[in-house]
């Protein structure tokens, strides 16, 4: 990791579960943040399950999952000074824009400076056509009142990534043993 050369990224939800441990190997790292409807994340996650010869586990165990992994994010950036918040959605209807965001983003916390055909090139790795989950929006009555409240928030953080998080997302109880266990099952 501390070789000379080129940045490298680390793409891993699961990573938000062991930043504590990473953070102190890394140098100024920069976080990007993508903000995806919950609905559409939980009913993914079923398709790498099912995909994966696994079972599938029930939405509300896949929106729990997304509730304390997007918490999680949240506390461990908390007090990063270089974190972009941005929404999947976006990246998907307005390529060229998000990746112009983007780049400015990255151009400033590496010190560079993106070219016209680096831009092209980052707008030509969205892919509209590989999105498949897109119904969540229509289906917000299967979250809880604090994980709608925390996807409305994730998306605030997006226009104004120095929000403070707030109490009202909190994890319900029992929410682990409910994931675990449905996750145990074959």
């Amino acid at each position: 990791m501390a070789a000379p050369g080129r940045p490298w990224l680390w793409k891993d939800p699961a990573l938000c579960h062991f930043h504590d441990f990473w953070r102190p190997f890394w140098h100024a790292p920069v976080f990007l943040v993508m903000v995806r409807h919950p609905v559409d994340i939980a009913v993914s996650w079923n398709q790498f399950r099912a995909a994966g010869g696994r079972r599938q586990t029930s939405l509300e165990c896949n929106l729990l999952r997304w509730q304390h992994m997007m918490l999680s994010v949240l506390h461990a950036t908390g007090t990063e000074p270089a974190v972009l918040f941005t929404e999947y959605e976006a990246m998907i209807s307005d390529p060229a824009g998000q990746a112009r965001r983007l780049a400015g983003f990255l151009d400033r916390q590496c010190a560079t400076a993106s070219s016209d055909s680096t831009l092209a090139a980052m707008a030509g790795a969205c892919e509209p056509a590989l999105r498949r989950n897109r119904g969540g929006q229509r289906r917000e009555d299967l979250m809880t009142a604090p994980q709608c409240a925390l996807y409305r928030f994730l998306r605030q953080k997006v226009c104004e990534p120095r929000l403070p998080v707030t109490g009202e997302y909190l994890m319900p109880a029992g929410w682990r043993e409910l994931v675990t266990g449905e996750e145990a099952l074959k």
